[in-house]
This record gives C-alpha cells, sequence and structure tokens, in this order.
C-alpha cells in the first residue's frame, strides 16, 4: 500500500476507503466499502483498477480490442 484515505460516517458503521497500491501488475488505485455489522467488518463493495497513463492508452485498447469484441458480441446476443 502506496498511499490510503480513510472515511466513516457518524454512525461508525460504514466505512468508504481509497487507496493507491504497488501490485505486481504495477501501480494500482482500490475503493470500497465496508460495513459494520455484529461488530465485524464486511465488505460490501471493492473495486481495482490498473492505473494506465494517458499516453498508453492506445497501447491497452488495441491489446484488448478483440477480446472485447467478442465479449460485446456474446452480451448481445444474451440480451
Amino acid at each position: 500500500m502506496l498511499e490510503r484515505n480513510i472515511y466513516m460516517d457518524e454512525s461508525k458503521e460504514v466505512i468508504w476507503f481509497d487507496e493507491l497500491l504497488d501490485t505486481w501488475m504495477g501501480i494500482c488505485r482500490g475503493s470500497g466499502v465496508i460495513i459494520v455489522e455484529n461488530s465485524k467488518f464486511k465488505i460490501k463493495h471493492y473495486v481495482l483498477s490498473l492505473a494506465i497513463p494517458n499516453d498508453d492508452i492506445q497501447k491497452v485498447i488495441d491489446a484488448t480490442s478483440e477480446n472485447n469484441a467478442i465479449a460485446l458480441k456474446n452480451i448481445k446476443l444474451a440480451l
């Protein structure tokens, strides 16, 4: 973990956070929501995203375009 920001509501039963992580994939950003239920912390939502510099986004689009096209076709067929 490189950086983490944690916030809590007045009841102290809802916590949300964002974090900057050093992972095997490089720098990632995570964010999530935690609730306190019966004195236990439960993750209700978590998102992990790759940090991609704007100058590199076209390389990512090129690398994922074929798989994205297949996935979109399958999703549209299922609708």
